[in-house]
């Protein structure tokens, strides 16, 4: 006798894949009418697949936060093209603000910073130390 309930269990990679459209399509928001009087503006950021998970956050917390806090309407593409489309809608100044906002996180997530502003002190420092030893080096080297 077949069974009727199975569990399939997908790879790794299909999983988020699956994880990452339901997520996105489930906080796809629906673009607001404009207001009498207010124009309705409209951008695309293009971003590497890699990185969307950085844009979506866990659960959706980091999309859902950036149409909160800019007010601007964000709707992350579907599909397997690379790199996928953000499309921004909302009033100039959301738009633009939410638009800031994807890209510095798209900025951090191409280059961290591991080390932060205690860890740039430190390294200028040991650049400092470095260069000294060189012109020490040199100086030996001279007599």
């Amino acid at each position: 006798m077949p069974h009727k309930n199975r569990i399939i269990v997908l790879p790794h990679e299909l999983q988020h894949q699956q994880q990452t459209r339901t997520t996105a399509a489930r906080l796809q928001a629906k673009p607001k009418t404009a207001e009498a009087g207010t124009a309705e503006s409209e951008e695309v950021v293009q971003c590497a697949k890699v990185w969307l998970g950085q844009i979506i956050g866990a659960g959706g917390s980091t999309l859902k936060g950036l149409q909160e806090s800019t007010g601007a309407n964000i709707d992350v593409g579907q599909g397997e093209e690379d790199p996928v489309s953000i499309t921004i809608t909302g009033s100039p100044d959301a738009v633009l603000a939410a638009k800031q906002k994807i890209e510095a996180i798209i900025k951090e997530a191409e280059n961290p910073d591991y080390e932060g502003e205690e860890g740039k002190k430190w390294r200028e420092e040991a650049d400092m130390c470095a260069k000294k030893a060189e012109e020490c080096a040199k100086e030996k080297d001279a007599l």
